[in-house]
């Protein structure tokens, strides 16, 4: 039995090591992102197959090379997948997700515009939607399942290791570069590089992806309750106040990172001086 002098926060916190060679992460990206499209290809457009395919592609695939890359005795080589936040970084991921679905909207449609592609983008959406699907599968096929896996992937496993190399702003820009290529069609990319930078942005400042996961799940319910006409009291008051909206977008994004960004990881330590403090 531990005696009460023995400080247990490092092993239950701070359990990982140092994130995989990039060459490695980078690897694991392209054989997930493989994986995703190939299931999707095969099985046909679905919501289960999109549950499928993110879930065997893009969180299961990545871990098990994660946990086939740690060391002895460490049950996860990267420290962001293990590491909790505090209260205050999911409440800002909260809040900036509950603004930047509008924004990447915003930014986002002039592309649809510009290229024409109306129908693809409806087709799209109706994809997602599930057209005619009932709402709680909805919610968890098209905004929890792939808000969490896709998380898992690129500010879980990518973006800490290109940090490592390339430092923390061209790490972002690069695996938001990523993560919006997964998205292929013109104007989903633009909303995926929007989402991409502030989920980046979080978890870099938290140290840890939960909060990324919670930006990107609150960020596609929203997109999801309003696109489906379950918010239609909200959804007139934006169509009446455009520029009104796009405003409170910003300012609420933007407030959602600074609150996020505010607090340090769990415990407000350094992972790094843990895992010294701990050999």
């Amino acid at each position: 039995m531990a005696s009460p002098s023995q400080n247990l926060t490092p092993r239950l916190y701070h359990a990982g090591g140092p994130p995989l060679p990039p060459a490695t992460a980078l690897g694991a990206w392209a054989l997930a992102a493989g994986t995703f499209f190939l299931i999707g290809s095969s099985l046909g457009a679905s919501l289960l197959t999109n549950v499928l395919a993110q879930v065997l592609g893009l969180a299961l695939l990545p871990l098990a090379i994660v946990h086939l890359h740690a060391p002895p005795g460490v049950t996860h080589r990267h420290e962001w997948l293990s590491q909790l936040a505090k209260p205050l970084a999911f409440v800002g991921a909260a809040v900036a997700g509950t603004f930047c679905w509008y924004l990447s909207l915003r930014l986002a449609w002039p592309i649809v515009e510009a290229t024409g592609r109306h129908d693809e983008v409806r087709e799209a959406t109706r994809g997602i939607t599930g057209d005619g699907a009932p709402l709680a599968w909805v919610l968890v096929a098209s905004a929890l399942v792939p808000g969490t896996c896709e998380e898992l992937l690129h500010r879980g496993v990518l973006l800490p290791s290109l940090a490592a190399r390339l430092g923390r702003p061209l790490a972002l820009v690069a695996v938001t570069g990523l993560f919006a290529i997964m998205h292929i069609e013109p104007a989903r990319m633009v909303s995926a590089t929007v989402v991409g930078l502030a989920a980046g942005i979080l978890a870099l400042r938290t140290g840890s992806v939960w909060p990324a996961v919670a930006l990107h799940v609150m960020n596609n319910s929203w997109a999801l309750l309003l696109g489906t006409g379950h918010l239609g009291a909200i959804a007139r008051a934006i169509a009446a106040h455009p520029d009104l909206a796009l405003a409170c977008a910003v300012a609420g994004t933007a407030g959602g990172l600074v609150i996020g960004g505010w607090v340090t990881p769990f415990g407000g330590r350094d992972p790094s001086n843990v895992r010294n403090a701990t050999r």
